[in-house]
């Protein structure tokens, strides 16, 4: 069985671009991110999410955060999970969580 990492983004998309970190750390491993707080403007910033995606991940995005923020939970190519989604995603699916 492959390997996998979820890495989770807090922080808003103005800062460092995650790319050289992410394939430095989860090399051939199943990638996935998940986007909680501030984190979740990397999911409704094209240009941002498009980084994401160039990484060959899976991204989630926390609906609850999303509608703090006033956004809808529809953006395409982002699964938007609602918090008992999240712990079991978390729980069940990954090997190692890394919070960036």
């Amino acid at each position: 069985m492959m390997k996998s990492i979820v890495f989770v983004i807090l922080k808003t998309p103005f800062g460092e671009d995650p790319t050289d970190l992410v394939n430095t750390l989860a090399g051939d491993f199943k990638r996935s991110f998940l986007l909680l707080e501030d984190g979740v403007y990397w999911s409704v910033i094209e240009e941002k999410c498009r980084i994401l995606k160039g990484l060959n991940a899976e991204i989630f995005a926390a609906n609850d955060d999303l509608e703090a923020r006033g956004f809808d939970d529809t953006i395409e190519g982002v699964k938007i999970l609602d918090y008992d989604e999240i712990v079991e995603v978390l729980m069940e699916e990954y090997d190692q969580i890394i919070t960036l």
